[in-house]
């Protein structure tokens, strides 16, 4: 089975579609996993031509949802309870749902990340997720940001344990490890929004492969124990952040 991935292609921005208009994905896998932030949630949203494409050319395509498809008015409480929702008959929405095919089980999760109480408030006030997005019609805050990471964590410690699958594949928006993050960022104080360090869990799990998005930035793949971790982000065109993104990244399993 070949799994094709990518993420963060950000279809909310004009320059953004235009460039995934003259650089379609080019469908080599049989599964297509996005791993979030690939446009806002909601009807009018999900009718762009995009997956109407995707569709066409994959059996069937998962779709773990970002931060920004909350920017727009959809009510994180959404994710309350795990999410299949279909998009088009072989595209869905999925979190904190587990999906069996041909032996290879997928575990899908946002995930977020766990954000220390002494940085809680500068990020509160300086990343735009805390103002763009809300929880039960409420802003959303660091506590309630940080429980869902531990939602997120404790249906991906239970659904592995609990899978007799050959193959295990996780997919997750935020990123899992600072072996992921590069230089640049891991200094900054508002890291702790993107990224967690789950370099324990990850050897614990034993996987195949772990696919995160979110940073906007393309790192070669990583390995904890036999985990192979791997992105392959758009970011934003207008921002240059483009060039080492693949329209075609896959692994066969």
């Amino acid at each position: 089975m070949v799994i094709q991935y990518c993420s963060d292609l950000h279809l909310e921005f004009f320059q953004n579609n235009m460039y995934l208009h003259k650089n379609p994905i080019n469908p080599v896998g049989d599964i297509l996993v996005l791993a979030g932030d690939i446009t806002y949630w909601g009807k009018k949203h999900f009718k762009h031509s995009f997956f109407d494409y995707i569709s066409e050319h994959f059996k069937a395509v998962y779709y773990v949802p970002g931060n920004h498809e909350f920017y727009t008015g959809k009510d994180l409480r959404i994710i309350d309870k795990p999410v299949f929702v279909s998009i088009r008959e072989n595209i869905w929405m999925v979190n904190n749902t587990s999906i069996a095919i041909e032996g290879v089980e997928f575990f899908f999760s946002t995930l977020w990340s766990r954000i220390p109480v002494d940085k809680s408030l500068y990020i509160e006030n300086n990343v735009s997720d805390f103002y763009k997005i809300k929880y039960h019609g409420k802003a959303l805050n660091t506590d309630i940001f940080n429980g869902l990471h531990e939602k997120s964590i404790a249906f991906l410690m239970q659904s592995i344990l609990n899978s007799n699958a050959s193959k295990k594949i996780i997919v997750t928006h935020h990123v899992p490890s600072q072996l992921c993050n590069p230089e640049k960022y891991k200094t900054s104080i508002i890291n702790p929004a993107f990224v967690s360090e789950l370099h324990t869990l990850i050897y614990d799990l034993d996987v195949d492969y772990w696919i995160y998005g979110h940073h906007h930035d393309n790192m070669p793949e990583k390995e904890i124990n036999r985990t192979k971790l791997v992105t392959n982000q758009l970011g934003y065109v207008h921002l240059g952040e483009h060039h080492e993104f693949k329209n075609f990244a896959n692994f066969e399993i």
